[in-house]
Formats: C-alpha cells, structure tokens, sequence
C-alpha cells in the first residue's frame, strides 16, 4: 500500500508525509522506502545512505523533544538560578529513564497525547526536499545550542574538527551530536548549508534541508567518501 502512495505521489509531483511517535523499525523501514523511490526517480539512488542517516537523525531529534515535552509537562521554575539548576538535574533524569527499559512510557504516552512528529519528503524538480516537524517549541537555551553547534560544525571539515573545539565544552543539552553529524553529510552531498536550517515558531519546530539529486551532487559524495 505504501509503494502505491509512494508512486501517487511521484506520477502527480505530490509529498509523502510519515508520522511517528517513535523511531521504530517500522518507522525506519517506511521511510527507506519512500526515499529509496524518491531518489530512483533521479537516478541518484547510490545516496540513500546519506540521506537516510540524516532523515534519521532529524527524526530522533525530534522525537526526543517530544518525549523530553512529556516528561517537563509539570516543571515550572520560580527564578533564572531554579530554571538553570533544576532544569539541568532535571535533564540528566530525563536521559536515565531514555536509556532505561520502561523508556516505552514516552511511546505511549506520545500516541495517547497525540503528539507525534511529522516527516513531509517530496520533490521539486530535480531537488529532494525534505521536512522533520514536532508539535513541541524549543526554549531559548536549546535554540541557543543549536545554533551554535550549526554555526561551529559548518566551519569544521569533520568530527574531529568539531571535538576539538568544543573539547572544553560541558554543555551536553540540546540536539547534541545528531545535528553536526548532519551537517557533516550534507556538506559531503555539496549541500548549500543555507537551506538547512532548524526553526521554532507558532508553537512548533522544523528542521529542513534540500538536496540537489543530479550528476555534480553525485559526485561531490563520491569525492567526500573517497577523501575520508
């Protein structure tokens, strides 16, 4: 059924949405195989990988902001020093019951609230566009973090260059990795940084980016892979 969807979509130059309220292997499956089809079409299915792996992370960013949402829903600090404080204890938490196995509470509790997150993938042209959105705003000191690791891993040529300079650096919250792992790809997909980008309004956030699926693009990875 989801192939047909899949083949709707691409014969009348429509979007595919998936939502999800966890990164499941179902999850995971569907959307291999909606980009799979999207990138057959151009002929550029030798990135799969790469764009999977960045979907990915977009996702479980998302769907961690979601579930990270549930478990904050009562925390209200009185003062700036409470917020920083117990928002960072508070925090530390939250990763503990993550990693632990009743982690499946967030699972139920995201479809019983509904709050799910929303992957929008399509194409314009010859340029895979693709949305990750979760009905959950970030606050001020995630947006911060965000920006900066954006800011530092498009200046950096790899992983190593991003420790390096945030070798100093405590400060663990937020998307963490996933979003320099992310730029990191697209830099090796030729991907003008400038169309990717993570923005928190109208109660909401979005994380997009935009991929070029022709012969330059193709072998700008090929060169990155071979480099690396």
């Amino acid at each position: 059924m989801l192939d047909i969807q899949i083949q709707e979509a691409l014969e009348k130059n429509k979007k595919v949405k998936l939502i999800a309220y966890s990164v499941s292997p179902t999850i995971e499956e569907r959307t291999k195989r909606v980009l799979r089809h999207f990138l057959e079409r151009c002929g550029c299915v030798e990135l799969h990988g790469a764009v999977y792996t960045v979907v990915k992370e977009l996702l479980i960013n998302a769907v961690k902001a979601n579930y990270k949402n549930i478990y904050f829903e009562d925390y209200n600090p009185k003062n700036r020093a409470a917020e920083l404080i117990g928002y960072n204890t508070a925090l530390q938490l939250f990763k503990l019951e993550l990693n632990r196995d009743e982690s499946d509470y967030f699972v139920r509790a995201a479809r019983r609230k509904g709050i799910c997150a929303e992957m929008v993938i399509g194409l314009e042209r010859d340029t895979l566009v693709v949305s990750v959105t979760n009905p959950v705003p970030m606050t001020d000191i995630e947006m911060e973090n965000v920006v900066r690791k954006l800011f530092d891993a498009g200046n950096c040529e790899c992983m190593a260059d991003y420790f390096l300079i945030n070798e100093d650096d405590p400060n663990t919250e937020g998307a963490g990795l996933g979003l320099v792992l992310v730029t990191m790809i697209l830099k090796s997909l030729g991907v003008d940084l400038s169309t990717f980008g993570v923005v928190s309004r109208d109660g909401k956030t979005e994380a997009s980016f935009r991929v070029m699926l022709n012969e330059d693009t193709m072998r700008q990875y090929e060169a990155a892979t071979k480099a690396n």
